[in-house]
């Protein structure tokens, strides 16, 4: 961590002063307020992206080993991001067991799903969610393919491994997170 950064946080009121006058003068001073959006605007261009695109990213897959196999991990917003789903409709599903649970929660509690079980789940969510299939027909083919495809996917689900069975993890790049 920077000093300036260690600075800052260890100096909350006068952080908040400068934040306070910053905010005064590209409020009542155009040039600064033109300086600053022209700024703004030659960093986006250098670096080739929206400054007003500054949307949430999900964090990057991960993969786990289990059983010397290799498993790709999404987080819960490319997970969700996939399915077309939002956060509450996928974790009431697995509520009412809808769909299976077939998660792994990290050492910081966040939730990761397979990737093959993503793309599994994808054309039922997808007939779902465009009116093809009702709940009942939605939970039904859910269930019998469930009980085809379980064994040809890797079994992630914390519940299924003892502590001292914990999965080795890795990033996209494969560097180790433990």
């Amino acid at each position: 961590m920077s000093k300036f950064i260690q600075w800052w946080q260890g100096n909350p009121e006068r952080a908040d002063a400068i934040r306070e006058r910053r905010r005064d003068r590209y409020q009542n001073d155009p040039d600064f307020r033109q300086r600053e959006i022209d700024r703004v605007k030659a960093y986006a261009a250098q670096h080739k992206c929206d400054p007003k695109a500054r949307g949430r990213t999900h964090n990057k897959p991960k993969h786990v080993w289990i059983n010397n196999q290799s498993v790709e991990m999404w987080s819960t917003g490319h997970t969700l991001k996939e399915l077309g789903i939002g956060r509450s409709t996928l974790l009431t599903w697995e509520r009412n067991n809808e769909i299976p649970r077939h998660r792994w929660i990290d050492d910081v509690g966040r939730n990761w799903w397979p990737a093959e079980f993503v793309m599994w789940l994808r054309p039922f969510v997808r007939d779902r969610h465009e009116g093809r299939i009702n709940r009942q027909e939605f939970v039904s083919r859910v269930s019998q393919s469930w009980a085809v495809s379980r064994s040809q996917l890797p079994q992630v689900s914390n519940d299924e491994r003892s502590a001292d069975q914990a999965p080795s993890v890795e990033d996209s790049q494969g560097e180790g997170l433990r």
